[in-house]
């Protein structure tokens, strides 16, 4: 199990990529998964960083339908998920101020 660390979501806005942490030595045989392919832009990157891998994620919108081969759940573009750890982090965020 190998992780990749790519950010581009800011306040609900898609901004500069930024690598977190990058897959060094990728086998043919990589799968990845991503919790959402939205607008396809971070999971086009990774196709770049590992061009034989399969990529999958568990929610997609049809901007971000061809970045993958396969998705469990369509969404409707403009349908803003808020994932259980964002919503945590934001509860502390708010908690901080």
């Amino acid at each position: 199990v190998e992780i990749i660390g790519l950010v581009s979501y800011e306040d609900h806005h898609q901004g500069q990529m930024n690598i977190l942490k990058s897959f060094e030595n990728a086998q043919e045989d990589v799968l990845v998964v991503d919790d959402l392919s939205d607008s396809g832009t971070t999971l086009r990157l990774v196709r770049q960083m590992l061009p034989k891998a399969y990529l999958t994620a568990v929610y997609a919108k049809p901007n971000g339908v061809d970045a993958v081969e396969s998705y469990a759940k369509l969404m409707q573009q403009d349908q803003w998920l808020i994932f259980p750890w964002e919503e945590t982090a934001a509860a502390q965020k708010k908690m901080t101020v």
